[in-house]
C-alpha cells in the first residue's frame, strides 16, 4: 500500500492544451498486489535453464488529475508501465575447449502484458509482446578476450516499447526491429 504516491506523466494541460508537458501529480493512494519467482536449474555442469515470472496487480486510489479540459478522476486504473504478467527464460550452455577457452550459447525469451502508458489518456495501452535474443560467444582461456555473435528480437515483433501523448493524439515509439551484430571485447 503506497499513500501519497507521486507519479510523473506527460499530456495535455490547461497551459498547453496543444502539445504538453511533463507534470508531477500525487497519487492519494495505490494498492499494488503480487508475487514473483525465479529458478535456475543446471541439468548438466554446462547446461543452465533460469527463468522468472512475475504477476502484478495495481490499482490507484484517489487520483484526480487537471488535463486541459479540467479535472478528470482516474481513480481505479492500473498504475501505468505496469504489466499483469511478465516473464523470461534463458537457456546457456557452455562448451569448454582443449585450449582452456570456452565457447558459450545462450537464447533468452521475454514475454511482457500489456499495459498502460498514461491515466489520463487509458488509449495507451501497450499491446503485450515477446521477444527472442540469441548470442554465442567465445571467450579466451585468460578470460581477456570474448568475441560474440549476437542477435535481437530474432522473430523481428513489432511492438511498441513506449507511448505518450502529444496534443490530440497517442504517440508511439516502436521497439527495435531484429538487429544483430559482432561484439569484440578485452578486459585488464
Amino acid at each position: 500500500d503506497y499513500e501519497d504516491l507521486q507519479i510523473v506523466r506527460f499530456g495535455p494541460t490547461a497551459a498547453n492544451p496543444d502539445f504538453g508537458s511533463f507534470i508531477t501529480d500525487n497519487i492519494g493512494s495505490a494498492d499494488i498486489y503480487g508475487f514473483e519467482g525465479e529458478f535456475t536449474w543446471y541439468p548438466t555442469d554446462n547446461l543452465r535453464l533460469s527463468g522468472n515470472y512475475a504477476y502484478l496487480d495495481t490499482e490507484v486510489d484517489d487520483l484526480v488529475l487537471n488535463v486541459a479540459s479540467g479535472a478528470l478522476d482516474v481513480s481505479g486504473s492500473d498504475l501505468r508501465q505496469a504489466p499483469e504478467h511478465k516473464t523470461s527464460l534463458t537457456g546457456s550452455y557452455d562448451i569448454p575447449l582443449n585450449s582452456g577457452a570456452n565457447v558459450n550459447l545462450r537464447v533468452d525469451f521475454t514475454y511482457i502484458d500489456e499495459q498502460i502508458n498514461d491515466y489520463a489518456n487509458q488509449d495507451t495501452i501497450i499491446e503485450d509482446f515477446s521477444l527472442v535474443d540469441a548470442r554465442a560467444s567465445w571467450r579466451s582461456a585468460s578470460e581477456q578476450w570474448e568475441v560474440a555473435l549476437w542477435g535481437k528480437n530474432l522473430t523481428d515483433e513489432e511492438y511498441v516499447s513506449h507511448s505518450y501523448v502529444i496534443g490530440p493524439g497517442v504517440i508511439g515509439v516502436w521497439g527495435a526491429p531484429i538487429t544483430y551484430g559482432v561484439s569484440v571485447s578485452y578486459s585488464l
